[in-house]
């Protein structure tokens, strides 16, 4: 009698099954010869992965969390189970979360015989585990990937924003302002019920939802983080993120202004060879956001670029198809 047996995806019908029979125990070596650790989601379960973490069975039967070793833009990527595109935006699972090798080893990871991550149903990977958190595009990867999450920009603030899906309502604004305010105790400065709201009072109530968060805000993620909160959509985020999460609005920081105003540009007195009356290749014009970025990466060398590990693991698969007889 012969028995053909999965080697993941199990559901929670078979809970008796050995994992030492059809898995091996990864070892901290062997994470750090890998890509990296990756797992795949849709855009819309973040916020809910920030608060409740990575973990086997959410909202299935899985006995297990499954995690890649390849992004799904690396040609490697065989065994992800994750396409680069869905015919809709909601289930296009795009979002990639890099986890820290060395946090994941601690929660006793298992290789499967297809190359796959696996973690027992007790172990979380919680927010503290990422290193970062980037999306693609429901196009087919024909666009680079966005960053979202970076833990090295907590604690900077947002001095401006390019909106995205929606545009900031000045009346929820005040909402919020108005329910901080009482739940603080304090006397109200502001009468944020009139009707007609100005823009100094929006303003002034956009200044006290930017410091502050109401008590369900807090107790909904775990103890002892840091927030920030969307201009646009009022979103409270883990601070770290560069962007929301919910009304995909661009958030411009002050480090962003900084090392943009250390870029100098010197205009060309005569006529240059790329220039386009010179004969030669087009002139390139760069977007604010594309100066933004070189700006960032004269300021701080390579560690200003975004998606560092997805950069890596391109980089990777290039020089070994470039090794390749």
């Amino acid at each position: 009698m012969f028995v053909i047996r999965a080697i993941g995806g199990h559901s929670d019908a078979f809970p008796y099954i050995d994992m030492s029979r059809i898995c091996g125990l990864a070892t901290l070596e062997s994470l750090l010869q890998i890509p990296g650790v990756f797992h795949m989601t849709r855009l819309t379960c973040i916020l809910s992965i920030c608060r409740t973490g990575i973990q086997a069975g959410y909202a299935k039967s899985r006995n297990h969390s499954f995690f890649g070793t390849f992004c799904i833009s690396d040609k490697r990527n065989l065994v992800g189970g994750r396409g680069k595109s869905s015919a809709n935006d909601a289930d296009f699972a795009g979002c990639c979360l890099s986890v820290k090798p060395e946090a994941f080893f601690k929660k006793g990871p298992w290789f499967t015989g297809s190359g796959m991550l696996l973690l027992e149903p007790d172990k979380v990977v919680i927010l503290e585990d990422i290193e970062q958190i980037w999306f693609h595009a429901n196009d087919g990867l024909q666009t680079p990937p966005t960053l979202l999450y970076d833990p090295s920009r907590i604690g900077e603030s947002i001095v401006s924003v390019h909106t995205g899906r929606s545009e900031r309502v000045s009346t929820d604004v005040c909402a919020v302002a108005l329910r901080l305010q009482k739940e603080g105790g304090k006397r109200f400065d502001f009468d944020f019920q009139v009707e007609d709201l100005t823009k100094d009072l929006v303003d002034d109530a956009w200044g006290i939802c930017s410091k502050a968060f109401t008590f369900d805000e807090v107790a909904s993620f775990p103890d002892g983080m840091t927030f920030i909160r969307c201009p646009i959509c009022l979103e409270a985020h883990p601070a770290g993120f560069v962007m929301c999460a919910v009304c995909f609005a661009i958030w411009i920081f002050e480090l962003d202004v900084a090392a943009s105003s250390q870029v100098e540009v010197t205009l060309l007195k005569g006529s240059a060879a790329d220039a386009p009356t010179g004969g030669g290749n087009p002139a390139v014009v760069y977007e604010q956001r594309e100066m933004n970025l070189l700006a960032r990466a004269a300021a701080y060398g390579h560690k200003g670029f975004a998606h560092q590990k997805h950069c890596s693991c391109l980089l990777e698969a290039d020089w070994l198809e470039h090794q390749a007889p």
